[in-house]
């Protein structure tokens, strides 16, 4: 007979022995590892504080060069920019100077040819205008009273300068137009050698000064009203006129100048203060 055969029992191990045991195990190894995970934590926070503030460091850097260079970019642009005004302010202040050189230049040429159209004229003024009046005749007359003969008197176109009709008694100046400017020359030089004529020598019952000058264009009788204000005044000596321009003398023992414009009388009226 065969023997029986008995399983033998299973000893059964206390519940919680040996998988509390790997549990531990594994709560230790998970511990440590937490441990490492956190240390290298800290340090991978530490680089990349160290990273932030290296590159903080890099860019603060860069900014710093960059004003810096900004700077120096701005100082430069601003000194181009004051040269370029200044060279602006000269060539501005050249061209202006051109400007009116040139003007005065084209105001002299102008005044020149209107002088040269008046060279052989002279004004009379200070005779009473009548409807009954002969131009011609008071002219013969003022040649008598200044040396000329009957023979020898120049011919003159005359007319009165104003607009018709002319108010009896006015005194409108009398235009003498000479055919020759020599002629006219000579008539001036008797005229200033007899020093003063008077209208009884004209054919007139009042014993009244009249005044012979030359025929001055527009700007040359501007700048002898000016001239004669500053004689009056006594900021000049003397003003005349010759050939149609007009002469100033700021002393007694000083050279005659000549005026051009009223800016050359403002610097003597400036001057002699």
């Amino acid at each position: 007979m065969g023997k029986d055969t008995k399983e033998k029992p299973t000893l059964a191990l206390p519940i919680g022995s040996s998988g509390e045991n790997q549990n531990k195990k594994r709560s230790r190894d998970d511990l440590d590892q937490t441990d490492d995970q956190v240390d290298n934590f800290d340090v991978l926070l530490m680089r990349m504080k160290q990273l932030i503030a290296d590159g903080n460091a890099r860019i603060e850097q860069k900014i710093d060069s960059n004003n810096a260079a900004l700077v120096t970019e701005i100082a430069s642009l601003r000194k181009e920019v004051n040269q370029l005004k200044s060279d602006c302010a000269r060539d501005f202040k050249q061209m202006c100077e051109v400007q009116t050189k040139t003007e005065v230049d084209v105001l002299k040429n102008k005044d020149a040819i209107n002088r040269l159209v008046k060279s052989a004229d002279l004004i009379l003024t200070g005779v009473p205008y009548n409807q009954s009046e002969n131009t011609e005749n008071i002219v013969k007359l003022l040649s008598y009273a200044i040396g000329y003969s009957e023979s020898d008197c120049p011919p003159v176109y005359t007319k009165r300068l104003a607009r018709t009709p002319i108010a009896t008694g006015a005194t409108p100046p009398i235009l003498l137009q000479f055919a020759f400017k020599a002629s006219r020359d000579e008539f001036f030089f008797r005229y200033l050698s007899k020093k003063n004529l008077n209208m009884n020598q004209l054919g007139f019952e009042i014993d009244k000064r009249v005044f012979l000058n030359e025929n001055l264009t527009e700007s040359a009788r501007r700048i002898k009203s000016m001239a004669l204000k500053l004689k009056n005044s006594g900021r000049i000596k003397n003003v005349y006129s010759k050939d149609g321009t007009i002469y100033v003398k700021l002393r007694e023992d000083d050279a005659a100048q000549p005026v051009f414009d009223i800016g050359q009388l403002k610097e003597f009226e400036y001057n002699q203060k």
